[in-house]
């Protein structure tokens, strides 16, 4: 293979991973403007049910866990989260993991 082109294959590759964020996170977002607490939030997760993507070559599992056992807490759902479900390439390009939680108390 043509150095040139190995060179700009590592270039390309190093921009795209700097310039993303490859921290676990918990798969919501809020709608602006929502009245009640039904509707306040679209994508997978719900209150007593934690969806977090991450990506395993940067995340470990103890991080995962404690990120959905924090959900927990905060929405006063449950004091621990168990892991239900553990799908491959469901979120983002960069955190292609995805697990469920259950809150429990």
């Amino acid at each position: 293979m043509n150095k040139k082109y190995i060179y700009m294959v590592f270039v390309s590759i190093f921009t795209l991973t700097s310039c993303s964020n490859l921290r676990p996170f918990v798969d919501r977002q809020r709608i602006i403007g929502s009245e009640t607490r039904e509707n306040l939030y679209k994508g997978e997760s719900k209150d007593a049910f934690p969806v977090i993507c991450y990506n395993s070559y940067t995340t470990t599992p103890e991080e995962v866990q404690n990120l959905a056992d924090n959900e927990c807490v905060k929405n006063g759902t449950g004091t621990k989260a168990k892991l239900i479900k553990r799908e491959k390439f469901k979120c983002r390009l960069f955190l292609p993991h995805y697990i469920l939680y259950k809150c429990i108390k």
